[in-house]
């Protein structure tokens, strides 16, 4: 969190090994509380073998922002486009759209 700060960070990612339900709390919280610009996500790792490979991480996603409240915070969804007929949310949030951004990432090793 301290790291995050000092980068002005736009998502906090939590790893660990388990996430309890007061972990997952605060998580939800900090989602909640925060200004819409800024994301939490917590992920469970888990080391996956095939066979005699080597260890791999597998990263399950087990709290993200709620996408509803963080748009409903925002102003609302957006008018429908005459190209696709459809709403899209005014300012969308996923960890798959930062990864794809490509913009430095900094870690830091959290226990629960």
């Amino acid at each position: 969190m301290v790291y995050a700060t000092n980068r002005a960070a736009k998502a906090v990612v939590w790893v660990a090994t388990d996430f309890t339900d007061e972990y997952r709390k605060v998580l939800d919280w900090l989602s909640e509380n925060t200004p819409e610009s800024i994301s939490f996500f917590g992920l469970e790792i888990e080391l996956w073998r095939i066979g005699s490979s080597d260890p791999a991480p597998k990263f399950n996603v087990v709290c993200k922002p709620n996408e509803l409240t963080k748009i409903e915070r925002a102003g609302g969804l957006s008018e429908p486009t005459e190209t696709t007929g459809t709403s899209t949310p005014a300012s969308p949030r996923s960890l798959s759209g930062l990864l794809q951004m490509g913009t430095n990432v900094g870690a830091a090793a959290c226990e629960s």
